[in-house]
């Protein structure tokens, strides 16, 4: 059983990698954002890839996914997919 970071409650359908309830999601999202965020950046950071989809200025636009990202030299793409460098599809 995991307990809801926001409200306490316990319950065997709370995840433990979100940690919150769907009640808590659901009532006070703008709240428990900034928990979802971490959580967020806990999954992706093992696999070294960026909280958000880059928008480097200037940045060269990818255009393989709908994220549609902008990088950086070196840069890796939201999906984790292509680097800058790499990428062939850009315009």
């Amino acid at each position: 059983m995991t307990n809801c970071q926001h409200c306490g409650r316990e319950s065997p359908l709370i995840s433990q990698a979100l940690g919150l309830c769907v009640d808590c999601i659901r009532r006070d999202f703008a709240k428990v954002l900034p928990l979802i965020d971490k959580a967020h950046d806990r999954a992706r950071k093992p696999f070294d890839l960026p909280h958000k989809p880059p928008k480097a200025e200037p940045g060269r636009s990818c255009h393989i996914c709908a994220n549609e990202c902008r990088l950086a030299p070196g840069e890796r793409s939201y999906c984790g997919l292509h680097r800058s460098r790499e990428m062939p599809n850009f315009k």
